[in-house]
């Protein structure tokens, strides 16, 4: 297993890549994968937790792109995650 100073190297290499990189996407799907499920994990024990450093560290095209290419793949409706977050308290 790698150390936690490797993970943190990894990333910041991850992070210097531009929008345009032809990153494997295989590479792309796991790296994002797994980030989301250490995101989830945090973010149902600590609230505050914020997916993105600032406002300026992707843009509005970049998180709706996203967001709709993960439900779609995910097949949750709009509608679905208005119910959740109704049920959840969680917006």
């Amino acid at each position: 297993m790698s150390s936690p100073e490797d993970i943190a190297a990894a990333i910041r290499l991850i992070a210097d890549l531009p929008p345009d990189s032809d990153l494997p996407q295989e590479d792309l799907q796991v790296a994002l994968a797994a980030l989301i499920r250490i995101f989830g994990y945090r973010n149902d024990t600590d609230k505050s937790l914020t997916p993105v450093a600032g406002p300026n560290s992707v843009t509005a095209t970049d998180v709706m792109l996203t967001v709709t290419s993960l439900m779609r793949t995910l097949n949750i409706q709009f509608f679905e995650l208005g119910i959740w977050q109704a049920m959840t308290a969680r917006h």
